[in-house]
């Protein structure tokens, strides 16, 4: 089964903005040991989003924007807790996905490309 162009650009249109938000998070706290290992381990769930086609983004875009206004709002405490949700929501929803058989699942389709580039 193949995956549609509107399935497609969902998912490229999540990956992007999730790269460019923890792109942005890393920025701002200004520690490259930290941004290393984010380097390191990130790409592997990028790669793990090709296979499950039933991955919900509106929860981590929720997540995402609810650690940006704690940011915003210059609320640490808060931003800590909405990151740590983040990460333990995060590995949930990838733990139910290899649970119901991901890895099997046909590719999303999605490339490293961006879509203007891809063929």
């Amino acid at each position: 089964m193949t995956t549609s162009t509107a399935e497609r650009d969902v998912r490229q249109d999540l990956v992007a903005h999730d790269s460019r938000f923890h792109a942005l998070i890393l920025s701002g706290a200004g520690n490259p040991v930290i941004g290393q290992a984010y380097a390191q381990t990130h790409c592997h769930l990028h790669i793990f989003r090709l296979y499950p086609k039933d991955i919900d983004s509106a929860g981590t875009v929720a997540e995402h924007r609810t650690i940006a206004e704690a940011i915003a709002n210059a609320d640490p405490e808060s931003a800590e807790k909405a990151m740590s949700d983040h990460i333990k929501n995060s590995f949930k929803r990838f733990a139910r996905a290899f649970e119901a058989g991901a890895r099997s699942a046909p590719l999303a389709g999605l490339t490293s490309l961006p879509l203007r580039l891809a063929a």
